[in-house]
């Protein structure tokens, strides 16, 4: 097969966010299909952008083909970035042909947010005779007014409303990160035949190749553990979404306690997470930035205690699949879940505590908590949750799983 993934976001080890469609076709690859990835030249969750002078430019990143949409540079302003995603999605319907004559795929995997793109990689399956998979990890436009308040009748999502309803209509298939997200897209007109559930993972070979945290990192790490020796850490995205306020909140109950608060990555929120950090005169946070992928194992090995949070927001009944939990459960440590939903992971395995979330108070009592407990019950969560990705999340079974959908849609042509 010759499978085209685009996304708005798609990154690397090296760029960072996001990763599936990353992963995803180097695991494709591997089995014997071509892939490309297509995606914009810039994107606020990636830690590093590539360099793009054309509009459409080809390029080789860890042994992938990478065409890149050029765009431009938002940082951060939400008009902008909305001005972004029609921008690209613009230039990806413009291209279309170009795209589909030079590559000539099989299958196209349009990986939303945002569904914008479901209209250029859409004329790209009718210009190529390709069957199209719309795969959702973060149903948009219902993200936005939930958890971004964004009214419905605002012009931008009722565009992008009108372009999950037109994905869900016109993809041959529609695949879920999100356990639960079919009981949403039934009511936007997805028929049940046409559905997938297909979740995040983890690649076995990424944890054998792990390498050594760099060394400026390191030393920051070591400076901060002499005063605070237990550790809580998060690593990932500083949106919204993530409500880390209500983390950085609870860092002056624990300091007292030895306990202090690490936060790896970056994101729009960022600055003002500092900013609160500051208000409250506090120690007893580090704010980190973002290293690659492969480094993260050993980030996690300098921490007690990994955090996860979401804003509170019913939303989240469909499901979570964030990466950053699965790399928590994976590397064995336990788990401070403030995030209100059902089936997770972390209930499922056992591998740690969930709170409410967006409670300051409940998030600094479960860390607590779980610092009370010995050092080897504490260590049996860790073991757990490891247990329950390695049985349930292997990347191996998963891509077994997209390749046979695939193969399906093949048959139908």
């Amino acid at each position: 097969m010759r499978i085209l993934f685009v996304s708005q976001d798609i990154g690397s080890k090296e760029m960072g966010m996001a990763y599936r469609p990353y992963m995803m076709a180097g695991q494709m690859k591997a089995r014997g299909h071509e892939v490309r990835l297509l995606t914009a030249s810039y994107s606020h969750v990636r830690r590093k952008n590539p360099v793009v002078t054309k509009n459409l430019e080809t390029q080789q990143i860890e042994g992938l083909t990478y065409q890149f949409l050029k765009c431009f540079n938002f940082q951060g302003s939400l008009a902008l970035r909305a001005l972004n995603m029609l921008y690209v999605s613009f230039l990806l319907f413009f291209f279309a042909r170009k795209i589909v004559k030079d590559f000539k795929p099989d299958i196209i995997v349009a990986s939303s947010p945002p569904p914008l793109i479901v209209f250029g990689c859409y004329r790209m399956a009718r210009l190529s005779g390709a069957k199209l998979a719309f795969e959702v990890r973060d149903i948009w436009p219902l993200s936005l007014t939930e958890i971004g308040h964004v009214k419905a009748s605002h012009p931008f999502i009722r565009l992008l409303q009108f372009a999950e309803d037109f994905a869900y209509k016109k993809a041959d298939l529609t695949i879920s990160l999100l356990s639960n997200a079919y009981e949403h897209m039934k009511t936007r007109g997805l028929s049940a035949e046409k559905y997938r559930f297909i979740p995040n993972g983890i690649l076995m070979s990424d944890l054998q190749s792990r390498r050594a945290l760099n060394a400026q990192t390191r030393k920051q790490i070591e400076d901060f553990k002499k005063q605070y020796p237990w550790v809580t850490g998060y690593c990932g995205a500083h949106g919204i979404m993530n409500a880390l306020d209500y983390f950085v909140a609870a860092a002056p109950g624990l300091a007292s306690q030895g306990i202090g608060l690490i936060l790896l990555g970056t994101g729009p929120e960022k600055q003002k997470l500092m900013e609160l950090a500051g208000a409250q005169s506090v120690q007893n946070i580090l704010f980190l930035d973002a290293i690659p992928k492969d480094e993260i194992p050993d980030f996690l090995n300098w921490i007690d205690l990994a955090y996860i949070g979401l804003q509170s927001s019913p939303l989240f009944k469909y499901g979570i699949s964030p990466n950053k939990l699965i790399d928590y459960m994976a590397c064995g440590k336990p788990v401070l879940m403030a995030i209100d939903c059902e089936g997770d992971p972390v209930s499922q395995s056992g591998c740690g505590l969930k709170v409410k979330a967006g409670s300051t108070a409940d998030i600094e009592a479960g860390i607590l908590k779980l610092k009370s407990l010995p050092a080897a019950e504490l260590k049996s969560l860790g073991d757990r949750g490891q247990k329950w990705v390695f049985e349930n999340l292997d990347y191996q079974n998963i891509i077994s799983r997209m390749e046979k959908d695939f193969l399906g849609l093949m048959q139908k042509k």
